[in-house]
Order: structure tokens, then C-alpha cells, then sequence
């Protein structure tokens, strides 16, 4: 029984002055937003929110690392070498307060060969 409500995953790439045509450039991909709006930018960020409708956080964090996986691991390897601090965040909400969400070990290990922190962020209604 799954007793997910919703959930999403977000890729982010940080660094102060970080030039985002160049991270998207490098990624193969465009980012979903950038914080801040406002000013020079320090965040490159891609949302599973809009673009995936699942409530496996699973399918969320495979769609991302086969984004990633499809140019190869040393693109990331080679912004986490200049600087660049990046990771997964992840928003899960549980519909009844039990259980939490199920990664793969598979989708675990691609994570880890793009050397990338997850981080869960757990709510129940």
C-alpha cells in the first residue's frame, strides 16, 4: 500500500556567481528555476514538481539521474571539482503518517556514482 500523497525531487547546483547557461550547458538539461529571481544568481535548480505525475519518489529520482547519466558522470563530477556544491532534495507527503518512501538500490547507486547527497524532507497530512 502505498501512502504516499504527493512527492518530488530537485536537483540543485550551487555556487555564488554561478554562470547558469554554462550548468545547463554542461548538463545537457535546463533548469525548472534559479534562486535567487531577483539578483545574480546561486542556485541552478530542476523540479521534478511540474514535469512528473507519480507519488514513487523512486520514478522522480530516476528521471533526474537518467537526465544526468545520459552525458555521463564526469559533467557532474567535473562542477563538483570546480566548486560547485550539488544534491538532491526531496519532498515527500505521507496521506496517513506511517511508512516513508522506498528508493531502489539501483536508482541508490546511480546517485551515488554522480557523487550526489539526497536529502528528505518527510510530512504527513
Amino acid at each position: 500500500m502505498n501512502n504516499c500523497e504527493t512527492t518530488y525531487a530537485t536537483l540543485r547546483v550551487s555556487r555564488p556567481g554561478i554562470n547558469i547557461s554554462e550548468v545547463s550547458s554542461l548538463l545537457g538539461f535546463h533548469p525548472t528555476d534559479v534562486f535567487p529571481k531577483d539578483k545574480p544568481a546561486e542556485r541552478w535548480i530542476y523540479s521534478t514538481q511540474a514535469l512528473i505525475k507519480s507519488d514513487s519518489l523512486d520514478i522522480h529520482l530516476q528521471h533526474i539521474t537518467k537526465l544526468l547519466l545520459r552525458n555521463g558522470t564526469r559533467r557532474m563530477i567535473g562542477l563538483q571539482s570546480t566548486g560547485h556544491q550539488t544534491d538532491i532534495f526531496c519532498y515527500w507527503l505521507s496521506k496517513n503518517g506511517h511508512g516513508g518512501p522506498e528508493i531502489q538500490p539501483e536508482t541508490l547507486l546511480e546517485l551515488g556514482s554522480l557523487g550526489l547527497k539526497l536529502s528528505l524532507d518527510v510530512y504527513q497530512i
